[in-house]
């Protein structure tokens, strides 16, 4: 009896043991799905929501006209000058020759075909000069050749001319040959000696030598007269 009340009371504790046990694991049980409920709620509370995307038709797409450019111009980088003042006027080669008192005219005399006091652009009312720029000595030639009031240079003389009278015999080699002719005053009066005159004006007459037409200022000016009608002296020294 001792015995089976001993079993008896071990049985007892076993199957106390054993609810105890049950009850504890229920328990932990109960916990675990009470903690992953929780988990979830807050998974769910976690989610992001994104508004709902409505998407609508694209619409059609114009052709995009092609840009056009216009030309761009740009300013020349090159510096720029003005041309230098004239130093040199045009040389020419010409037939050279004179005239005075007794082969002018008709009549003879010192009278001239563009006198300044007829409105001519020129500076003498009869012929005259002493070579300088300011007052450069007559010369005839063709008007057609040399405009009225044209200046030259005769480098062999160093006298400045201006165009002031007419030539027919420079009218007759401009047109017929194209030939340059021009004639130049040599001071003289009616009291002047022919012979010594025509003499030194052959001295300085040329077939052809060079002139300078258009002549800046400032050439080599020699103003003595070529021939003294006075004295009938050539001046042969220039």
């Amino acid at each position: 009896m001792r015995f089976v009340r001993h079993v008896n009371k071990t049985s007892l504790l076993i199957t106390l043991l054993l609810t105890l046990f049950g009850l504890v694991m229920i328990l932990i049980f109960v916990q675990n799905t009470k903690n992953k409920l929780e988990v979830k709620e807050f998974q769910a509370s976690e989610i992001i929501q994104l508004p709902e995307v409505i998407f609508s038709p694209q619409p059609a797409l114009l052709p995009t006209p092609e840009p056009t450019f216009a030309p761009t111009t740009f300013p020349s980088l090159l510096p720029t000058f003005a041309p230098p003042p004239t130093t040199s006027g045009d040389y020419v080669y010409a037939f050279v020759t004179f005239y005075g008192w007794p082969d002018n005219g008709p009549p003879p005399g010192n009278g001239i075909a563009y006198p300044k006091g007829f409105g001519n652009p020129t500076l003498h009312d009869v012929a005259g000069g002493i070579g300088t720029y300011g007052d450069p000595v007559s010369f005839a030639s063709d008007n057609n050749l040399y405009p009225v009031g044209s200046l030259i240079y005769l480098p062999h003389i160093r006298k400045y001319a201006i165009m002031e009278d007419l030539c027919i015999g420079c009218v007759e080699n401009w047109e017929n040959d194209g030939r340059v002719h021009v004639d130049i005053w040599m001071e003289s009066d009616s009291a002047t000696n022919e012979s010594k005159l025509f003499d030194c004006m052959g001295y300085y007459t040329h077939k052809s030598i060079e002139i300078e037409n258009n002549p800046p200022s400032g050439r080599p000016v020699d103003t003595r007269l070529l021939f003294n009608p006075l004295t009938g002296e050539c001046l042969n020294d220039v």
